[in-house]
């Protein structure tokens, strides 16, 4: 029986970076003795950004092979496993693990920043941290 599947672990490893580069940034330009809510408006947009940055470069090449399995057709498959889409892969080189990296990330900065923007917001509206 399996208790932890792969996806499992990506996205563990993935939804870490991502919130870790948020609490990250958020602790660091919140002066000591102050709250979150005390700073600029605009901090939880940097810091959203550094977390859609943090997510896709912890994971980018795992999610581009899951992708790809993903879309792998099922009457006349390209990939038989995991290692044999990794080995077919690795026969572009190091940066047929990254292609499409740059459309991610540039899309990963606006909506990012937005949704801790929109976090930070209901947060508030809820009652604030409790830190």
């Amino acid at each position: 029986m399996v208790l932890i599947s792969e996806k499992k672990i990506l996205i563990f490893f993935k939804k870490g970076f991502y919130f870790l580069g948020y609490d990250w940034y958020m602790r660091t330009v919140t002066p000591t003795g102050k709250k979150v809510k005390d700073i600029a408006w605009y901090h939880p947009l940097i810091g959203g950004s550094i977390a859609g940055y943090g997510y896709w470069l912890s994971c980018y090449p795992i999610d581009l092979l899951k992708s790809k399995l993903q879309a792998d057709s099922f009457e006349n498959p390209k990939y038989k496993n995991l290692k044999d889409c990794y080995n077919q892969t690795k026969l572009g080189g190091t940066g047929a693990f990254f292609k499409g990296l740059l459309p991610c990330l540039l899309r990963a900065m606006p909506v990012n920043a937005a949704t801790f923007l929109c976090f930070e917001w209901v947060l508030e509206l809820m009652g604030g941290r409790k830190d």
